[in-house]
């Protein structure tokens, strides 16, 4: 198994997406090392109900960076399945999911970027695979028979200030977009990443190949790029409080909405592709300017 890195100012964490007809559920396994090098481990659970935190010493924590693989107290993570049992608060969560199939992004969804300096990188394991299994959330089973997951990380040294992002699974089809501002070399760029799954085909947005936001707002975003453009926007929100870094320690609020209802319009040479509104996507904001 992997070593955490000997950095201070440093975290890494896995978002780990299952969804079936009307319930979406996501757990958010991370290690964290503040400014003092203090190391911590963490899970966050969020649901349409509630979002939790537990905590975990550093030694309760294993992970390959070879492969998908995390275990933080007794849950599981991985590319084949996840196992949860969670008893702390008053909270009661457990239950086993079987994964199949992960599909996987054509290329590293940074770009060239991953190779400059970055407060925060990053990646996509699985833009959606099947699930199979069933959860025990407080008493109420969960369900999931042949339906879908996401699975996505972050790794680094804090979040972006102002950033958006979002990320929804209709049918076989998966949707992940992400704007932020991204310090580079004492400038702020608008970085853009956006991946399309639709009909077995991918289609990217991003900075380096030339996409351009046409607008923004906490509401909405409409991105264009060569002959392709994306509207995206959020048609209500029911934030739960999340934990996120800032200088390695998870000291940050941010909100985030494992279930609102969100449109996505996709258009190539001004020919819409699908235009859909989900009541199951997932939407996350921070914009201070």
């Amino acid at each position: 198994m992997s070593k955490i890195p000997k950095k201070r100012s440093y975290f890494c964490g896995w978002y780990v997406k299952q969804q079936n007809a009307s319930d979406v559920v996501a757990f958010i396994p991370a290690f964290h090392v503040n400014e003092k090098g203090q190391e911590a481990a963490s899970l966050q659970v969020i649901t349409e109900d509630f979002a939790a935190s537990f905590d975990y010493s550093i030694n309760e924590l294993s992970f390959d960076k070879k492969r998908f693989f995390v275990r933080v107290g007794d849950n599981i993570f991985s590319e084949n399945y996840c196992s949860v049992k969670i008893k702390e608060n008053g909270y009661d969560i457990e239950g086993t999911l079987r994964y199949v199939r992960f599909t996987k992004p054509n290329y590293d969804v940074m770009g060239p970027f991953r190779l400059l300096p970055l407060e925060c990188r990053h990646f996509v394991l699985s833009l959606t695979h099947q699930v199979w299994g069933e959860l025990l959330v407080n008493g109420r089973k969960i369900a999931f028979e042949n339906s879908r997951g996401y699975v996505e990380g972050d790794l680094g040294r804090s979040f972006p200030e102002n950033y958006i992002w979002t990320q929804v699974l209709f049918d076989n089809n998966s949707i992940f977009a992400a704007v932020a501002d991204v310090p580079v070399f004492n400038k702020s760029i608008t970085g853009i990443a956006a991946i399309i799954l639709y009909r077995h085909k991918q289609y990217r947005f991003a900075t380096y190949l030339g996409a351009r936001i046409e607008h923004l707002t906490s509401k909405s975003v409409y991105i264009r790029q060569g002959n392709m453009s994306l509207y995206i926007e959020r048609q209500d929100f029911r934030g739960k409080n999340l934990l996120a870094p800032k200088n390695g320690s998870m000291e940050r609020i941010v909100h985030e909405c494992p279930s609102c209802t969100v449109r996505y319009c996709f258009a190539i040479k001004d020919e819409i592709v699908f235009d859909i509104i989900s009541e199951l996507a997932s939407y996350e904001y921070n914009l201070t300017s």
